[in-house]
């Protein structure tokens, strides 16, 4: 899977001019500076010591993510949100294979805090959970549009969409004293064993869940099933291995855990929309 990166930017600014920005914005509600998008399954880290001058607020929305502000760490899931207040310095590292999909934003203005503490939404170390069903990605579109326009409201347009966003983020909050189901076990060995034989009961078992209520809690937090994520970190291995090794398509399949190649070159498909011998094809060209 190749990296897609969304981003949008209302204005390109140092970390001085946002402060300055944001002192002299104390009269005003809420401001936008950036949005984006990101969408990848290699591994990376990315950090920034000193923090920005903004606010920032990360949505998983696939995967997970783990984020550090250099004393503690915690890892974000599906669903997870987190908002770091200015000059939070902090580190983001995908350290799985599992791929990681997630929404971004900076933001600012004298209403923040205010907004925040008004719609119940806390501030990192705290994860905000939300519910599966919530319209959060809805809201990001809708801000994303607002950037595109590009017209004399754009700025009044991109606020008010802010406020809906946190709106939306405050009615799809989960109910704090319900905590997370724990899945660590199964799904640090599926990351670890990916390309093996897996049997969903063993793995509904290592947490000590039934198959049923593991299915549903995988899928709240992973955004999609156990077989589906299990698949998708194959074909990220095939992928690669197609990408940047001599390797047989033969090879490649029983690496990534096909014994049948005919069954693996089915499955690819569905997943690429190519076949592993057309999609080496298109490699050489």
């Amino acid at each position: 899977m190749k990296e897609v990166y969304h981003y949008l930017n209302l204005s390109l600014q140092t970390s001085g001019d946002l402060d300055k920005d944001n002192r002299e914005s104390k009269k005003q509600g809420l401001l936008v500076n950036c949005a984006g998008s990101i969408n990848t399954s290699k591994r990376h880290k990315s950090e920034n010591i000193s923090g920005r001058a903004d606010y920032y607020l990360i949505y998983v929305t696939a995967g997970n993510l783990l984020f550090s502000n250099g004393k503690s760490a915690l890892r974000l899931f599906a669903g997870d949100v987190i908002i770091l207040p200015p000059h939070t310095a902090y580190m983001q590292q995908l350290d799985n294979d599992g791929g990681l999909n997630y929404l971004w934003l900076h933001f600012t203005g004298g209403g923040v805090d205010e907004a925040l503490r008004e719609y119940g939404i806390k501030l990192y170390p705290f994860i905000n959970k939300t519910s599966p069903s919530n319209h959060l990605q809805t809201r990001f579109q809708r801000l994303f549009d607002c950037f595109i326009k590009n017209d004399k409201f754009r700025e009044r347009d991109l606020s008010a969409s802010l406020e809906k966003l946190l709106i939306e983020l405050a009615r799809a909050i989960v109910n704090e004293e319900k905590p997370r189901v724990s899945l660590s076990k199964s799904i640090n060995y599926i990351n670890n064993h990916y390309n093996t034989q897996i049997k969903i009961p063993d793995l509904a078992k290592m947490d000590g869940h039934s198959m049923t209520r593991y299915n549903l809690h995988f899928k709240e937090q992973m955004g999609m099933p156990p077989t589906k994520y299990i698949i998708k970190l194959r074909m990220n291995m095939a992928i690669e291995l197609l990408e940047s090794s001599d390797l047989s398509i033969y090879q490649i399949g029983e690496m990534c855990g096909y014994e049948d190649y005919n069954f693996f070159a089915k499955v690819f498909k569905q997943h690429t929309g190519l076949s592993p011998k057309k999609y080496k094809e298109q490699l050489i060209k």
